[in-house]
């Protein structure tokens, strides 16, 4: 369904306000900037995820598994858990280690690290090692739902604030 006459026309105002007015311009620019560099990171992992998934496995053995803390970068007395997870693997001779437990890219819960160190305990474990770069490898290949959603989110969130400005009626010096 295509937009009528009158609605294209409305945007089109829209858009030729807001390229006239540079304070909203720059900051619809940086939102949609932020909205699309987020949606490339997000496909960014989701291929990278799915190749992962296609990988060969090896066995390795945990040589540490603990709950580890760390300092917020952004508030110093606030503290992340994560799951402090080391292995080594051998392929065709050469011995490696790792330390990632799957292809998540944002911080996890401290309740989803203290599960992950109890089912990454000391000893044998399958690793799963990208081909082309074996020193690249994971204990749990498989889409990172949790980081993908979260991506998502935040990208529609500053799309809709970017795609806001169109219809702000004040500029915002700057």
């Amino acid at each position: 369904m295509g937009r009528g006459p009158e609605e294209r026309i409305m945007l089109r105002e829209r858009w030729e306000k807001l390229r006239n007015r540079p304070g909203l311009f720059k900051f619809f620019l940086v939102f949609a900037g932020l909205a699309a560099a987020i949606l490339c990171h997000a496909v960014f992992y989701l291929f990278g995820s799915l190749g992962a998934l296609g990988w060969p496995s090896v066995e390795g053995t945990i040589t540490k598994s603990e709950l580890a803390f760390t300092e917020s970068s952004s508030n110093s007395s606030s503290t992340a858990a994560y799951a402090d997870v080391l292995y080594t693997y051998e392929v065709d001779g050469q011995r490696y280690s790792g330390s990632d437990i799957d292809c998540e890219v944002w911080m996890a819960s401290e309740d989803t690290a203290r599960s992950q160190v109890s089912e990454y305990e000391k000893g044998p474990v399958q690793v799963y090692y990208d081909p082309d770069e074996p020193s690249e490898a994971v204990l749990a290949p498989g889409i990172p739902w949790r980081s993908l959603v979260l991506s998502v989110l935040i990208a529609l969130a500053c799309g809709a604030v970017g795609f806001m400005t169109l219809f702000a009626e004040r500029d915002f010096n700057g």
